[in-house]
């Protein structure tokens, strides 16, 4: 079968086209846009309960815990934002998204359900099923414990090993620290403090603790180690968490070192 000499020319303008076109640089190809509705969630009326380490400004803490200690403030806090919400606390009903409650020594040993509802215009574009409303409550228990100083006092969790790390030390290293009580002082014994075998004794001065925040201290310098400040944190998963600060103040030129630590 013969082929037209126009339809060679057009085979050959096709040919020299697509060579020249490999050797461009292509347009880089668009990433994929996200979905609109890729970060839609159901209202919620999910909220953190947290208690307040001690009411001094430059060490107030809030810890989430679903167990204080009596006589300890505690702040309560809706996660979903821009709703009308409603607390019960007991006979008490509350309708802004934050509320701090006092629970009072009378209250030792009790527990405390805490619920929210939740109402909100639900996104139905992306969740028709949400009927814009939830509700949640949780148990708060309040502790009879001490919180320190006495041998009655929930210390348990910081007595033990940790395996920590700090900027002085190339690798982990592991302390372990008992806890001594002597005539109302708390007396925290570690071993290996700095990682190269050395011992220390710290006398504890609390300055502030929760259930979970296990205490937030000042230990002064003495002749074993350096002063020390720090605590010991309880996660929600029972973890045991340590953050440890080794410092001088009588030597301007000693460079503080941070441990960072959890129990084994």
């Amino acid at each position: 079968m013969e082929i037209k000499k126009s339809t060679w020319i057009v085979m050959l303008l096709t040919i020299l086209l697509v060579l020249s076109s490999c050797g461009k640089e292509q347009p880089p190809v668009m990433e994929e846009a996200e979905e609109p509705c890729d970060c839609a969630t159901e209202v919620s009326a999910e909220f953190l309960m947290e208690e307040l380490t001690t009411p001094i400004p430059s060490l107030t803490k809030y810890t989430e815990t679903d167990t204080i200690f009596k006589g300890k403030n505690v702040r309560f806090t809706a996660l979903e934002e821009n709703a009308e919400y409603t607390w019960y606390l007991g006979a008490e009903v509350v309708t802004d998204q934050q509320i701090t409650r006092y629970f009072d020594d009378v209250l030792a040993g009790t527990n405390h359900t805490i619920s929210l509802a939740v109402q909100k215009t639900p996104n139905t574009n992306c969740l028709p099923n949400d009927d814009g409303y939830d509700s949640i409550s949780k148990t708060l228990h309040v502790s009879n414990l001490p919180i320190y100083n006495s041998p009655d006092a929930i210390l348990g969790p910081v007595e033990g090993d940790f395996r920590v790390k700090s900027a002085h030390l190339p690798d982990s290293f592991d302390i372990h620290i008992d806890v001594t009580y002597q005539v109302g002082d708390v007396y925290f014994n570690i071993e290996n403090y700095d990682g190269l075998g050395s011992n220390c004794i710290q006398q504890a001065r609390p300055t502030g603790s929760n259930y979970r925040q296990m205490f937030g201290f000042y230990g002064v310098s003495t002749m074993q180690c350096d002063a020390m400040q720090g605590d010991v944190h309880i996660r929600m998963d029972g973890i045991v968490e340590m953050d440890f600060t080794f410092f001088n103040p009588n030597d301007p030129n000693y460079v503080e070192r941070q441990y960072l630590g959890r129990k084994l």
